[in-house]
């Protein structure tokens, strides 16, 4: 029995021999030294075992002293195997759970480290995100609300994204377009509001004219037909010495002043009420040598030279009052010959016509204006002393022409480069046409005007 009893312990510790290697053959991989130590270690306690067996079996089979020794020797080897097998197990045992440990541990910092790497990688991104995309758009709204707070000025640093920079570049663009329209609608509306302070004027002088015309007109002529009755009386008196020299030439200053208010009147006159509304084909180039013709034959501009330079073909031809525009055309001729040295003026009437537009320049190389007198041409009883003849006029000539003019809906416009470089003043009328869209002698912007003075109101 008690063979019976080894012999099953052996086969028993065979078996879990076999079964130990088969868990470690299927389990994680060792290094290749750990397996040949441990399938050395198994073959031996194999070996033995088998030794064993084969000796319980001889002794099973015949008894004799001889074997019983060899079967304690077989059974010694074979426990010695199996505890050096048992004792690097447990060391196998323990090594792998401090690897699994280890690995562990390092598994954890490894996925910590990599989490803050993450966490840090994300950060800088968003960092990087806000300074190329979220930066550059908070700066364009600002760049938006400085424009629509009236900062045409406000210009956005072209920084970012190529994407971002040509978005500022356009802004930048839009911003300096936005900032020269501004400009240019506000000197508009200034030189607007001058005009109309100036219409303003005009109204309130051609009010002032209507109101006290006849009360002048009257007195004047009175002045005036004594002053020629008694130049007559005393020529006819036959009598000439110092005494009725120096009486002649008062009476003659009196009758010549009596004759420029009259002319003053006149001229007030024709600011409330622009003359006749009769209107009809006008060829200007015309009217302007008829103009240069009459001046001509006056001895006070005979030094001076005056030229009409314009097409024969194609006719500037207007739809206008003939008796306004010969008086337009010889105002501004006179003004500009005044404007002129003796023996040294030039004046010339030159012209052209576009599609819808006739344009006619009266140019002399005369005292020229300064911008303060540009501003200030057009305005009533504006004058300075032009030219050398010491002679001022009264600062209505102006005044009346650019009414004329503006009357046929049309514009007067001067121009100057500065003192001592001339003058030029431009005239622009609408083209005559064949067939005459308005046949009323009351043109529509006349209507406008003479609803809009005082004299329409009274």
């Amino acid at each position: 029995p008690e063979v019976q009893a080894a012999r099953k312990a052996v086969r028993k510790a065979s078996a879990e021999l076999k079964a130990f290697m088969a868990e470690r053959a299927a389990g994680a991989a060792l290094d290749e030294g750990h397996v040949t130590g441990e399938r050395r270690i198994v073959a031996e306690g194999q070996r033995r075992l088998q030794e064993m067996a084969t000796q319980l079996e001889r002794v099973q089979a015949g008894p004799s002293r001889d074997s019983g020794v060899d079967l304690a020797g077989a059974v010694e080897a074979a426990r010695t195997a199996l505890h050096a097998l048992v004792v690097h197990a447990e060391h196998e045992v323990g090594r792998a759970k401090r690897e699994a440990a280890e690995s562990r541990r390092r598994t954890l910092v490894g996925t910590a480290a990599l989490a803050g790497l993450i966490a840090i990688a994300g950060v800088l991104v968003s960092v990087q995100q806000y300074r190329t995309i979220i930066g550059p758009v908070h700066r364009l709204r600002d760049g938006v609300r400085s424009i629509a707070a009236g900062r045409f000025n406000k210009r956005l640093d072209p920084r970012g994204d190529h994407e971002f920079v040509q978005v500022a570049e356009e802004f930048n663009h839009m911003a300096g377009e936005l900032d020269g329209l501004y400009h240019e609608l506000e000197e508009r509306v200034h030189q607007k509001s001058r005009e109309l302070v100036r219409s303003e004027r005009l109204a309130s002088v051609g009010f002032l004219a209507a109101g006290v015309a006849h009360e002048i007109n009257n007195p004047l002529g009175v002045i005036s037909g004594y002053a020629e009755l008694s130049l007559k009386a005393l020529d006819r008196s036959g009598q000439p010495n110092e005494s009725t020299d120096g009486l002649g030439q008062d009476l003659r200053l009196i009758r010549d002043e009596a004759f420029r208010c009259k002319q003053i009147v006149q001229n007030l006159l024709s600011l409330a009420r622009m003359g006749s509304e009769e209107r009809a084909q006008v060829d200007l180039g015309a009217v302007a040598h008829d103009v240069a013709a009459m001046l001509h034959g006056l001895k006070r501009y005979q030094d001076r030279e005056l030229r009409v330079e314009l097409p024969v073909e194609p006719r500037l031809m207007v739809w206008a009052n003939p008796t306004e525009m010969k008086q337009v055309l010889l105002n501004l001729t006179v003004n500009s010959l005044q404007a002129t040295e003796p023996r040294e003026g030039r004046v010339r009437i030159t012209g052209h016509q576009s599609d819808n537009r006739v344009e006619l320049v009266v140019e002399d190389n005369g005292c020229g204006m300064t911008p303060e007198t540009l501003d200030k041409v057009f305005e009533p009883f504006f004058t300075t002393s032009r030219g050398g003849e010491g002679t001022g006029g009264t600062g209505l000539g102006l005044s009346v022409t650019q009414a004329i003019v503006e009357s046929h809906q049309g514009n007067l416009t001067a121009h100057s480069d500065g003192p001592d470089r001339g003058s030029r003043f431009i005239i622009d009328l609408p083209r005559y046409q064949d067939t005459p869209k308005e046949t009323s002698h009351e043109r529509p912007g006349e209507r406008a005007a003479s609803e809009s003075s005082p004299g329409a109101d009274r």
